[in-house]
């Protein structure tokens, strides 16, 4: 295939045009009808949190109230991080922290072969015994957990409208993300049926002139 691309003539003028009119400008217009849809969503989502934590959430910086109750979340998930550094001190094993279901929502894991380790202490409480793991907790880490989820919620609650308003504005873009993906699907087709022409001479398609 390499070698019939380099043996394959330049584009025609004419060919070049059909392109231009075609494919790059319509999604030239497409992409440029989309700028502030970016911006919108550079300025609303975070992304940090999307590549750390995998989840999609409204950017504390949005309003100031936001940023305060971010403060607390974070501040309560570094405690919780260094009541796990601690405990693995005390244990003399890695732990980490694991979600867990209610009403203990967060939790420390283990390998199941430590768990004897853990259960020479009463300040360690059995959350659940998985097939290759021990979760527990103790008290320190469940009142830290306890003011998370409470900062978490009220976060939430308050960038609901927040987002129903972004999604509102996002909802508007829709003909032009439509549009981008005709032109790219149509795209996508027309490259596919070159590139079996190319490896076969006698099927190339040929340009009417004439149509």
């Amino acid at each position: 295939i390499a070698a019939e691309i380099q043996n394959t003539p330049a584009p025609s003028p004419e060919a070049q045009q059909a392109v231009e009119e075609q494919f790059v400008k319509p999604m030239n217009g497409c992409v440029h009808s989309c700028d502030r849809f970016m911006d919108l969503m550079e300025k609303c989502i975070d992304f940090e949190a999307i590549a750390r934590d995998r989840e999609f959430r409204i950017r504390s910086g949005i309003t100031p109230q936001l940023e305060e109750l971010a403060q607390h979340r974070d501040a309560a998930k570094e405690e919780m991080e260094s009541i796990r550094q601690e405990v693995s001190r005390k244990i003399k094993t890695e732990a980490k922290l694991a979600e867990a279901a209610a009403p203990h929502y967060w939790c420390l894991r283990v390998p199941k072969k430590q768990q004897s380790a853990v259960e020479k202490t009463r300040a360690y409480k059995k959350v659940q015994i998985n097939k290759a793991e021990f979760l527990f907790t103790c008290g320190p880490l469940e009142l830290a957990v306890g003011r998370f989820m409470d900062a978490q919620s009220r976060y939430n609650e308050a960038a609901s409208d927040i987002q129903k308003r972004t999604v509102e504005v996002a909802a508007t873009y829709h003909p032009a993300v439509a549009r981008l993906a005709d032109i790219l699907a149509s795209l996508d087709v027309l490259c596919s049926f070159a590139c079996c022409a190319l490896t076969h001479r006698m099927v190339r398609a040929e340009i009417d002139e004439a149509s």
